[in-house]
């Protein structure tokens, strides 16, 4: 199976564990792939932009209500950014989540 395929199933699965279960579906899913993936190619990787992906899905799917400008447009006063950065800045939280809790479930599994 090829990484793209991988990173589109991971992320849905990520996106379906969110709004099933609440954002707790992050660190356990990709941490399930890190046991899981450990002897694929690239797993913290995969997960890492599967992690991105998920919850990019549900930011886009979320961006699409008022709610949402009014939210970004506030926290963009506070913390003095524009949209794409406090966009970005949103998507790095589930990056870093994806990457550490996957990383640490390969590191169990690693055989050096």
């Amino acid at each position: 199976m090829s990484s793209f395929l991988r990173i589109l199933l991971l992320g849905a699965a990520i996106t379906a564990g969110t709004m099933a279960v609440g954002w707790w579906a992050l660190p356990v899913t990709t941490f399930a792939w890190g046991l899981v993936a450990s002897r694929t190619r690239r797993p913290v990787f995969v997960a890492t932009l599967a992690a991105i992906l998920g919850w990019g899905v549900l930011l886009a799917w979320d961006a699409s209500g008022e709610s949402f400008r009014l939210v970004a447009s506030g926290m963009g006063n506070v913390l003095k950014i524009n949209g794409p950065a406090f966009i970005e800045l949103v998507l790095l939280y589930p990056a870093l989540v994806g990457f550490a809790s996957s990383g640490a479930a390969h590191a169990l599994m690693r055989e050096d």
